[in-house]
């Protein structure tokens, strides 16, 4: 691409409209196993991987790079990133297992949970002194994005379709709505009742919110005004419900920290682990499957001119959990960049349908709402079939939109070798 072109391509309005295949998962030697369940042991100050059938893999970490480890999240750049929060700081692990990055080192005061932003960094709580902090994935400070807010004491973070950060304020009992466009909060109570001790958040398949009550034995699930959908009474077999995430398998996961156990709700609670590995049991997440992609098309600039680019990526995203990610590969930063306004770009939204073994996942999503994040959505259907209780994908297609100003790229996503 040349220069006035690169420097026409960020001005005017982006609508890319693709055709999406599945190429195969990355080489397995450099990432981590997709499907997987890492659930972070505050209390053994590691995380501890497992397969899905309940067979244990690994531990990550040690008492000498973890302390109380909680939040836990992976990067578009396939990373996995852990809280470690009596240090105050976020630790990044490769795949072998080796910590290759810490950030927020004496910055995030009783640091404890973290989430990815629409556009790619990571957005981590402090507990403590009442603050949000966005980062770059390579460590660099970005901002307190809770300056300039009513302060409330963040616990854990989810994004929604509509682009927006939801927090629990685990001591308040209640959910904050924060905008980061204009950076604007409001409060999403339960219809006046409190959720005693709101702490891990998720966005459901359907689009709700579902909240940990760990000091009630329960789980609530929540429309964004605050209307009440439903509960699920954990106390009869989780008495302290920590951590929740969606797995392959569609089953809502649940954390016990008192009694160190993790469980899958299916009618009642499953037991999956317990005992020394998954001591303080915080919170879970499951390693993301990541395809390569082509993304190719014809770019035009406000001055008529067009120019063929070819970008090569990887999209990352694990079934159920309401979140795709798209990062370049190193060689094609500057013209992913160029596309997007960030080198990486997450959407939220995945709409579920079943019917026998064969699964849809539909993501709708219009999460580009974020500050220096161009406007975009993206509708995408995945294809594919369930083995040994988890999705697996097989064949995926849809379109892109994104807004920016003066340019126009139009193209496909297709599989890359």
């Amino acid at each position: 691409m040349s220069t006035s072109a690169r420097d026409s391509f960020r001005l005017g309005v982006l609508v890319c409209s693709l055709g999406l295949g599945i190429a195969g998962p990355v080489l397995a030697q450099t990432e981590f196993t997709p499907g997987r369940v890492f659930i972070t042991a505050y209390d053994a100050d590691r995380v501890a991987e497992y397969k899905l059938d309940g067979t244990f893999v690994r531990l990550i970490g040690s008492g000498s790079t973890l302390d109380s480890p909680h939040g836990l999240t992976f990067g578009p750049d396939g990373k996995l990133y852990v809280v470690s929060q009596v240090t105050e700081k976020v630790l990044a692990f490769e795949p072998n297992g080796s910590s290759s990055l810490s950030m927020g080192t004496g910055a995030l005061d009783g640091s404890r949970g973290l989430a990815v932003a629409p556009n790619g960094n990571l957005m981590v709580t402090a507990i403590n002194s009442f603050l949000i902090h966005e980062y770059e994935l390579d460590g660099s400070f970005v901002r307190n994005v809770t300056s300039g807010i009513p302060l409330a004491p963040y616990s854990q973070l989810t994004f929604g379709v509509d682009g927006k950060l939801y927090a629990s304020a685990i001591t308040q009992d209640r959910i904050s709505e924060i905008d980061l466009g204009g950076v604007q909060v409001h409060s999403i109570d339960a219809e006046g009742s409190p959720i005693d001790g709101a702490d891990s958040i998720i966005m459901t398949p359907a689009g709700r919110i579902q909240v940990s009550a760990s000091n009630m034995g329960s789980i609530f699930e929540l429309e964004l005004d605050g209307t009440v959908a439903g509960t699920i009474d954990t106390s009869s077999y989780a008495a302290s419900p920590r951590g929740i995430a969606y797995g392959p398998d569609g089953k809502l996961w649940v954390a016990d920290y008192a009694d160190d156990q993790v469980f899958r709700i299916d009618g009642g609670g499953l037991l999956f682990a317990s005992g020394a590995n998954v001591a303080g049991a915080a919170e879970i997440a499951f390693s993301p499957y990541r395809l390569k992609v082509k993304l190719t098309g014809s770019l035009l600039v406000e001055s008529g001119d067009a120019t063929q680019v070819s970008v090569d990526a990887i999209a990352s995203y694990s079934p159920f959990s309401r979140r795709v990610l798209l990062s370049p590969v190193t060689a094609d930063v500057n013209e992913f960049q160029n596309l997007f306004g960030t080198t990486a770009r997450a959407f939220y939204g995945i709409e579920v349908k079943r019917s026998g073994t064969l699964q849809e996942l539909t993501l709708v999503s219009a999460a580009g709402k974020g500050e220096g994040v161009a406007q975009s959505s993206l509708h995408l259907k995945i294809t594919g079939k369930t083995k040994q209780g988890a999705f697996v994908p097989e064949e995926a297609k849809g379109e892109l939109q994104v807004a920016a100003v003066g340019r126009s790229f139009s193209g496909k996503v297709k599989p890359r070798n």
